[in-house]
């Protein structure tokens, strides 16, 4: 035995925390030195079969299972819908899941609550003034959770409350405000009409107000 190298006769098993005799660990092979060698700091044989076995981690070392809180007990969506919320696989403790326990939103649920109403009715004109994000041109939009993807879609917000109160949109045909507000998704201020009719519209309104279309490159 090399000089200063001590025989370790007994060793303190990392999992059961008891003192074993060497024959009760397992041989490892060292890549540095290509021999097998004994680690000292490790699990004892029974333990290691144990763990294989897949026992509790909680039982194997005498500790108490941690409690984990549902983080919604009536299993509906926090949000007001009245759906049932999914089941989560998994556990997160930043995004609020505990497995095998209903989520707090279904997906795509949580901006109701956090972004408030999507539209305010104007009492005056009856449009229903969209709330939440728009587009760069000012037309307001919306993410639908899509499930088969399990990605969020965007759509037009005054075409998808149209399809959801109104049916679906001939095909080849645009949506135009009567009421000339383009932040309404009121479904019955909306017509569906060609775009060179919805473009000749616009003109008109635009000649009533007392002013003209300009084409790019007109402006002076």
């Amino acid at each position: 035995m090399p000089k200063g190298r001590k025989c370790l006769t007994h060793l303190l098993c990392k999992g059961c925390k008891v003192v074993l005799p060497r024959d009760a660990f397992d041989l490892f092979p060292n890549p540095q030195r290509g021999r097998l060698r004994l680690r000292p700091r490790e699990k004892c044989r029974d333990c290691r079969a144990a763990f294989r076995r897949g026992a509790n981690w909680h039982e194997t070392r005498h500790l108490q299972p941690v409690f984990v809180e549902p983080p919604n007990p009536s299993g509906l969506c926090m949000c007001g819908c009245g759906k049932v919320a999914p089941i989560s696989p998994r556990n997160h403790r930043t995004k609020g899941l505990a497995k095998g326990h209903p989520t707090r939103f279904i997906p795509g649920h949580s901006s109701r609550l956090l972004s408030g109403p999507m539209w305010m009715v104007e009492p005056d004109t009856g449009c229903w003034l969209w709330q939440r994000s728009v587009q760069n041109t000012f037309r307001p939009q919306v993410v639908i959770w899509d499930k088969n993807t399990k990605t969020g879609q965007h759509h037009l917000a005054h075409r998808w409350l149209y399809k959801l109160h109104k049916g679906e949109i001939p095909a080849g045909l645009d949506l135009d405000h009567l009421c000339c507000n383009p932040r309404c998704v009121n479904p019955a201020h909306m017509e569906p009409v060609t775009n060179k009719e919805n473009h000749a519209r616009t003109v008109r309104r635009l000649r009533l107000a007392g002013l003209h279309w300009l084409r790019t490159g007109q402006l002076a």
